[in-house]
């Protein structure tokens, strides 16, 4: 059977290591690392609360520590499973953890010979001013007195210390820099620091000194720190990173949240540089309650890419989106957080800037962890960002943002007239989706809360909404009759949009559409704004039929409004009646009223590779039949128009010279001219980045 070796190493002995060990990678790491690459090495990171509460079970802790309790690394966590009587009610920091260790292993050789104790505690003084001296934390035995000798293989039977060759060595490192902090001088340490030694026992040693002052005198172990940043050094210079190293040992953290906060205020540089300093850390162990671990993380939010935070990056799988510590931590701490750190977020959302888009994009993360219990937060927050934060939310969850609202009305949170509306914001956002299975169950649970609320709202164009909704999920005519007896109250875009859902049911709403159109009424004008939506086949051959008649009974009143509607069917293809529609575009694009004309302009004139590419052969035949019969019905009125669209489309078509030329025969070349001047420098304004269809542009 195979055996595979997993070994942990601290990243300064990983970096002594790693060229060597690269090359036998093929025998080392013969599988993928994280990222798909070979070899499979890669940093730890601290615990998220979720892993270390699965650890803390395996160890028979409870699954969540005291509020002044923050274990991130495997190692913590069982060492305090171990220890956790001897640290008592104390605050359990990695100071207090290594303190009860050390004891307790000192306690055990002394009691193998009471009579010793002097010389077992002179003894680890002395390994202590050892190890403050030698680098590396392994003190050769010559360094240490004969007579200590039998003591040194006690506390190695007991597991305080290992052999390692002709020296030794305390173990974890944990212990080495506990056995260091009870000896140095912290002036002279952080003097000592400041000329150059970084190795990172001695710096853990200044931290657990720190540790052990503040056991003794805390207000003199912040003065340490504020000390370190009166010079108001930047993030990276030596007294901001070993000020962060301090204040991460330190047990009573709500005592020194002013030093804490005014370390983070001093970063003053790219969140991309975090990756080179303690800070990240200095943040991830801080024992604070949630509302102010949030106000001291969002101090670096300014610091962030507002680019990175954009909402595209969770809306799809989008590339390029640089991810910093800070948005490690801070997103780490929005998913464990959950629902709770909502209403922190949501009071820093002032509609703009990075720290807006930054609270925003954590409460997206927030979401990803319980969205059904995240969107009820936001919806009890209320205020200004409640509005925009739910509708980002809802495009991410729609079914849990469903519930939410349920929820909400059902504890009497939320009126009916307000769930409605929200409900409606919903369906505004997941109308037109692919219809997947996950989209169809989105759509049923849209139209079961529809359904309830379409009796209980009182305004006709709430209740219209709610049938709307339920259109998603099942059609039927009886909806369409149901919108026909309030239609008057209804507006355009919702009218339309139940036609399309409707399918093949929607002719009373058509019929209706179609009747208005005729006559002076709130809709009189709707049939013109019909959308890009397409018609079912077997309801558009009826429509083409229905105007034609009412084109002939009524005249030339409906043209306009008829004509904008064939427009938009004319972006179409595959028409199941096109002789008709061929003679209701003819008809139009030889009316002698230029509205009627200016449609059939735009349909017969825009380029068909703009919709669909190739064009089929018909379809271009009828655009040229279109261009055809305003030319020949151009009376001046929509000259500057026509003769763009012209040229404009005169890539796909065969005879637009031809088309120019009689019109400059008919209103000479001056007024070509211009208007063709007037026309493309629009287009160039609109447009500047599409090239120009000017035929005469260089």
């Amino acid at each position: 059977m195979p055996l595979r070796l997993v070994a942990t190493t601290r990243p300064e002995t990983w970096r002594a290591m790693q060229t060597e060990l690269l090359n036998h990678s093929d025998r080392l790491f013969p599988e993928t690392g994280p990222d798909g690459n070979v070899p499979g090495y890669f940093a730890l990171t601290a615990l998220t609360d979720t892993d270390a509460a699965k650890l803390r079970e395996a160890y028979g802790l409870p699954l969540k520590g005291r509020s002044d309790e923050r274990l991130l690394t495997p190692s913590l966590i069982r060492q305090f499973a171990n220890l956790r009587d001897a640290v008592g009610a104390s605050r359990v920091t990695r100071y207090a953890i290594f303190k009860a260790y050390v004891e307790a292993m000192t306690n055990e050789v002394i009691a193998s010979e009471p009579s010793n104790r002097p010389s077992v505690v002179h003894f680890l003084n002395e390994l202590s001013l050892q190890l403050a001296r030698i680098p590396g934390g392994e003190v050769p035995l010559s360094r240490l007195p004969s007579t200590d000798l039998n003591i040194a293989g006690r506390f190695t039977s007991a597991g305080l210390l290992t052999m390692v060759g002709p020296a030794l060595r305390p173990e974890p490192d944990e212990a080495i820099e506990y056995l260091m902090g009870g000896v140095l001088r912290l002036s002279d340490a952080l003097a000592e620091y400041r000329a150059g030694r970084k190795d990172p026992l001695f710096i853990g040693g200044i931290a657990m000194a720190t540790a052990h002052l503040e056991e003794k005198n805390p207000e003199a172990a912040r003065q340490i720190v504020r000390d370190l940043l009166a010079s108001k050094p930047k993030g990276l210079r030596p007294d901001f990173e070993i000020a962060a190293r301090l204040l991460m040992e330190l047990a009573d953290q709500d005592a020194a949240l002013a030093e804490i906060r005014g370390l983070v205020d001093l970063w003053g540089q790219s969140n991309l540089a975090l990756a080179a300093s303690n800070l990240p850390a200095m943040l991830e162990s801080l024992r604070l309650p949630l509302e102010q671990r949030v106000e001291v993380i969002m101090r670096l939010a300014s610091n962030e890419d507002a680019d990175d935070w954009r909402t595209k990056y969770w809306a799809s799988d989008t590339p390029g989106r640089w991810v910093t510590a800070f948005c490690t931590l801070a997103t780490n701490l929005a998913r464990e957080s959950g629902a709770d750190i909502v209403p922190h977020l949501m009071k820093r959302m002032t509609g703009s800037g990075t720290a807006d888009a930054v609270a925003l994009g954590l409460t997206i993360e927030a979401a990803s962890a319980d969205s059904e219990a995240v969107l009820g937060a936001v919806l009890a927050h209320g205020g200004a960002a409640e509005r925009r934060t739910f509708r980002t939310l809802c495009a991410l969850h729609p079914r849990a943002a469903i519930r939410a609202l349920r929820s909400r009305a059902k504890i009497g949170h939320l009126s009916v007239d307000a769930e409605a509306a929200k409900l409606w914001s919903i369906f505004e956002l997941i109308d037109g989706r692919s219809g997947d299975v996950a989209d169809q169950e989105v759509w049923r649970e849209l139209a079961a809360s529809a359904e309830r609320l379409a009796v209980a709202v009182k305004s006709p164009a709430q209740r219209a909404e709610m049938i709307v909704c339920q259109l998603l999920s099942h059609a039927s005519e009886t909806h369409a009759l149901e919108l026909l007896a309030i239609s008057q109250d209804l507006d355009e875009h919702l009218i339309w949009t139940a036609v399309k859902l409707l399918g093949e049911d929607c002719w009373p709403l058509l019929d209706f559409i179609l009747c208005e159109a005729g006559r002076l009424g709130p809709h009189t004008g709707t049939l013109g704004l019909m959308p890009p939506d397409r018609l079912h086949p077997a309801t558009e051959v009826r429509f083409l039929e229905r105007l034609e008649t009412q084109l002939d009974e009524i005249g030339s009143s409906l043209e306009e409004d008829a004509s904008a509607a064939l427009e938009t069917l004319l972006y179409q293809y595959d028409h199941p009646d096109l002789r008709r529609l061929r003679k209701l575009a003819l008809r139009f694009a030889s009316s002698r009223n230029p509205n009627a004309r200016q449609y059939m302009i735009f349909a017969g004139g825009s380029p068909a590779v703009i919709t669909r590419f190739p064009p089929p052969p018909e379809h271009l035949a009828l655009l040229e039949e279109i261009m055809a019969a305003l030319v020949d019905a151009e009376d001046g009125q929509t000259l500057g128009q026509l003769v763009w669209k012209i040229g404009q489309s005169a890539g796909e078509r065969q005879n637009a010279g031809e088309q120019l030329a009689t019109l400059e025969k008919r209103f000479g070349a001056d007024a070509i001219v211009r208007n063709q001047i007037d026309f493309f420098d629009a287009e160039e304004a609109l447009f500047p980045d599409i090239p120009s269809t000017d035929p005469t542009a260089p």
